[in-house]
């Protein structure tokens, strides 16, 4: 049983000595690729993505290279908004879990290259939102599931591209009538098709 405190504690249950690693975006607007974005250099499998932050700037990264990091967590919590830019390039975190809004808002324009995480939560706990709009030869291949809308609002546009699902996409995940049982919580989840390739290998709920 999945739970938005489950999942939010991921990141954190981490011993201290295994997310030594972790390195966190300083830069306003900027590249992946420059080490001199990150308070501790380009990401790495030892360690997370930490693509934060809880001020009023608004911060696009673009990516057009090839990363492994543990994981990815794309969130603000403050009045300025994160957009991760995928252009070309590979990102694949060898990790459990993605976050795209964990406990705040967070969002990806995907227009080429491959992003295959092992699984994507896109709005974790209530109040949270995350935007993925898919186009272009932009690929998205997650190997296990995606929780679209956990607790949060989430908004999937696929104007293009190909996106594969490993096993379950599971669209406002707890809603009334959802898989899980969620108390009192509840999830908004929205997939808009509109061109591209979208294949659910497991199931869509």
């Amino acid at each position: 049983l999945f739970t938005a405190a489950l999942l939010a504690g991921l990141f954190a249950s981490v011993p201290a000595a295994v997310r030594a690693q972790d390195t966190s975006w300083i830069a306003g607007d900027g590249d992946w690729s420059n080490p001199g974005n990150w308070d501790n250099g380009l990401p790495t499998s030892s360690g997370n993505a930490l693509l934060k932050s809880s001020d009023g700037i608004d911060r696009t990264v673009t990516f057009d290279t090839s990363s492994t990091p543990n994981g990815m967590n794309l969130d603000s919590t403050g009045t300025g908004s994160f957009t991760l830019r995928m252009t070309g390039g590979a990102l694949t975190p060898v990790g459990s879990q993605d976050f795209i809004g964990n406990d705040g808002r967070g969002a990806v324009q995907h227009t080429g290259g491959t992003y295959a995480p092992s699984s994507l939560v896109m709005a974790n706990i209530p109040g949270s939102g995350a935007t993925y709009d898919l186009s272009g030869t932009g690929n998205l291949s997650v190997t296990s599931f995606t929780f679209l809308g956990n607790y949060g609002t989430a908004t999937f546009n696929q104007s293009g591209g190909t996106h594969t699902q490993g096993t379950n996409l599971s669209i406002g995940v707890c809603s009334t009538g959802g898989p899980f049982v969620c108390g009192s919580g509840h999830g908004v989840g929205t997939y808009n098709l509109s061109g591209g390739t979208h294949q659910v290998v497991g199931r869509l709920n």
